[in-house]
């Protein structure tokens, strides 16, 4: 019975290692995703830059006489 019991446990080990190594290959696509997640809120930013940019650009178009206009210490 108790060598019985010892490879009831050794196997119940082998599928606990093979969990963690699923958890460990879990983990690893989890930092790829927030690897490009991070890279796409960098792009966000670089095209709100663009953005605001822009809207001084129409702002100057289209009122070229007015003191109004987008401070430049707007920062995003």
């Amino acid at each position: 019975m108790n060598v019985e019991l010892l490879r009831v446990d050794v196997e119940l080990l082998r599928v606990n290692v093979e969990l963690l190594r699923v958890d460990v290959e879990l983990l690893r696509v989890d930092v790829e995703l927030l690897r490009v997640e991070i890279e796409l809120l960098r792009v966000d930013v670089e095209l709100l830059r663009v953005k605001v940019e822009l809207l001084r650009l129409n702002l100057q178009v289209l009122t070229p006489n007015s003191s109004f206009s987008i401070p430049k210490s707007i920062r995003i």
